[in-house]
């Protein structure tokens, strides 16, 4: 415990995302004091001071104060965990979901007991007829044939596997009550048949019994964890935007740009340190936010409208991410190698927004739509089929400079000391497109570094030769260009990608 307090106290006093503080606190933190759980379980007075110190390390802000804990009193049993300065962002029930639904893939240390004893059983069950087995395998299978048990953790984990494979429907007879629970197929590497039945992994046990465990939130009692958990305001935009939340935080999850991406997952989960503003006036504009703090500030607010320049965001949006004639690759005749490159064009007038594009992106590419079609609001942000890839990423990188220049307005920090130098540019009046175009620009580079890189592993690895490479290095840099709404008409390289890349 005192190894797990320190450990988030040191990572706290880093910026990091949403999906960072989740890998710290699954890995890193808890994985050690879990292991510890195989042999001791965790008290009640114990999972109430994990349970705090990670709210306290998903809640808070990365200035406040560190949750006091009086480490003297730990042998004894009676530690406590005070957590201050700490902002209500996402209530438990919701947190245990997966990011890919919209929570923050937590762990109940309750439930992940209760699975690991599962899992344990399990695989006693699958090993004890093996000519290697050791002494306690023995030990256990002669008391359970004699039906006298003397071990108390062998009891435990029997009571617990019993009560799981008659839930998933596994004890239909006694025959049954020493057979092991097989439920993942896979091809067998070893035997001659087609495929081998294997025990489930600790991950796979674990989630059916959350799945299956009843909420405790005042908001989802009745509703179990494999429903779609949304908030009130979650459904309501869901009805009245048509958005579909159980594909949305899948699409979230692929976005490039780590901090956008962030942003996007906050926004859309609604756990943003905003859920504090409900029923309460705008504190920028000082006008009714109708209980909806999160369409207001990013929308609706006329200070956020000026920020983004309506007009210039449209247009910025159309040139990126539908068909940019701009970019082009361009061969290094010493290197002979292509590098991708934004050539602006020289001759641009004074700038015009264009009054017939495509301003909502919902439709066909080439679909035209008049000026006054074009609303900022919800829709915009919901990365739908039918969005292209480009425009799934630079809505972040917009999303991502809207909310740290909200942060600037309502809380008053020098938040730009954490992020990237770009953001430190970003004015009190309007939107910087030139830092936001090179940030656009910058992710793209780096994709297309990624993109050769990969292929160029891939070739090693399955012995192209030049003419396969050639062959599948068109049809990868056409895939690219496609997805990132490069002007496909220009002429693909016949490049074999070079092996020290």
């Amino acid at each position: 415990m005192k190894t797990l307090f320190k450990s988030l106290v040191l990572w706290k006093t880093s910026g990091t995302t949403l999906k960072t503080k989740t890998t710290i606190i699954n890995t890193y933190s808890l994985s050690p004091i879990t292991y510890l759980s195989y042999l001791e379980e965790f008290t009640k007075d114990e999972e109430i001071q994990i349970n705090k110190l990670i709210s306290w390390f998903m809640n808070s802000p990365a200035n406040s104060e560190s949750p006091t804990l009086n480490t003297n009193s730990i042998e004894n049993n009676t530690s406590t965990i005070h957590s201050r300065a700490k902002i209500p962002l996402m209530c438990y029930d919701r947190s245990l979901k997966p990011l890919k639904e919209g929570g923050w893939g937590m762990w109940n240390i309750q439930l992940r007991q209760v699975a690991q004893k599962i899992w344990i059983y399990n695989r006693f069950l699958q090993m004890h007829k093996s000519a290697n087995n050791s002494i306690y395998m023995i030990s256990w299978m002669d008391q359970i044939i004699n039906k006298s048990i003397s071990s108390p953790y062998l009891i435990k984990i029997k009571k617990e596997w019993e009560n799981y494979a008659t839930q998933i429907g596994h004890l239909k007879d006694k025959v049954q009550i020493l057979q092991p629970i097989l439920t993942k197929n896979q091809p067998s590497q070893t035997l001659n048949t087609n495929n081998i039945s294997l025990p489930p992994t600790l991950k796979e046990i674990y989630s059916t019994i959350l799945n299956n465990h009843q909420c405790k939130s005042k908001d989802y009692i009745g509703k179990k964890y494999s429903d779609l958990l949304l908030t009130s305001h979650q459904q309501s935009i869901q009805l009245l935007w048509k958005y579909t939340y159980d594909q949305l935080f899948v699409k979230i999850q692929k976005l490039k740009d780590p901090k956008g991406r962030d942003t996007m997952q906050r926004f859309h989960a609604r756990c943003l340190p905003i859920n504090h503003l409900h029923n309460k006036v705008c504190p920028i504009c000082n006008n009714e936010m109708n209980n909806d703090p999160y369409g207001h500030l990013f929308f609706n607010c006329q200070h956020t409208i000026n920020f983004i320049n309506h007009d210039k965001l449209k247009y910025f949006i159309y040139k990126n991410c539908n068909g940019n004639k701009n970019w082009s690759l361009t061969k290094n005749h010493t290197t002979k190698l292509y590098t991708l490159i934004y050539k602006p064009q020289t001759n641009n007038k004074a700038f015009k927004p264009d009054p017939t594009i495509n301003i909502n992106f919902h439709f066909a590419e080439n679909a035209q739509y008049k000026k006054y079609r074009f609303n900022w609001n919800y829709i915009n942000t919901n990365l739908d089929l039918v969005r292209t890839h480009a425009y799934w990423n630079i809505i972040s990188l917009v999303i991502h400079q809207i909310w740290i220049w909200l942060c600037k307005s309502l809380f008053d920090i020098n938040i730009t000391q954490s992020i990237d130098n770009w953001n430190n540019q970003i004015n009190n009046t309007t939107l910087d497109y030139d830092i936001l175009k090179s940030k656009w620009h910058k992710l793209i580079r780096l994709e297309y570094s990624r993109t050769l890189s990969n292929f160029n592993q891939y070739s090693i690895k399955n012995n192209l030769t030049k003419t396969q490479k050639e062959t599948q290095w068109s049809e990868t840099i056409k895939k690219f260009k496609k997805e990132w709404s490069i002007n496909t008409n220009e002429p693909i390289p016949t490049i074999t990608p070079p092996i020290n890349y």
